[in-house]
């Protein structure tokens, strides 16, 4: 299946997963530049761990600094103010596309998968998590989690 990114001032800034999301983000995001993207680069933005840039016309990846959350020298402190962090980044991604949004019968089924996403977002409890975890990143975990949801924050307008 064909994956695709959407850029601004050639950074990646959203992404799609299907011919049919992006045809659904499309509309929402006038004068981007939209790219085909590889299953490895979409999963990498998906999770955080990279971004993607147009260099010349290509599209590049660059790996983004964080907390490997699957390192046992990590502090653990550390390691959880860095969940939060990024808990919280997402939280107000999904709240302002909410917030855009005032009329949820409009786009009922989306509106409540995201309404869920953030539910769970806020529900994310470090004290209950077995550290060292078994994911690189927050949103690898998030998304491997029973009945939570799986797209990225990103694949928001």
């Amino acid at each position: 299946m064909t994956k695709y990114a959407f850029f601004y001032n050639n950074i990646s800034f959203s992404i799609a997963e299907s011919e049919e999301e992006k045809n659904l983000l499309s509309p929402a995001i006038p004068d981007s530049i939209l790219k085909t993207i590889t299953d490895s680069q979409f999963e990498n933005v998906k999770n955080f761990k990279s971004k993607l840039k147009i260099v010349d016309d290509t599209v590049l990846e660059e790996s983004l600094s964080f907390v490997p959350l699957n390192d046992s020298t990590k502090d653990i402190d550390h390691v959880k103010n860095e969940i939060f962090s990024h808990r919280d980044e997402c939280i107000n991604r999904v709240s302002s596309w909410l917030e855009a949004h005032p009329n949820p019968n409009a786009e009922a089924e989306r509106y409540a998968y995201w309404e869920d996403y953030k539910s769970k977002l806020e529900s994310v409890d470090t004290d209950s998590m077995t550290f060292p975890l078994n994911y690189e990143t927050f949103m690898e975990w998030f998304n491997s989690q029973p009945n939570y949801p799986t797209k990225s924050p990103l694949q928001l307008p």
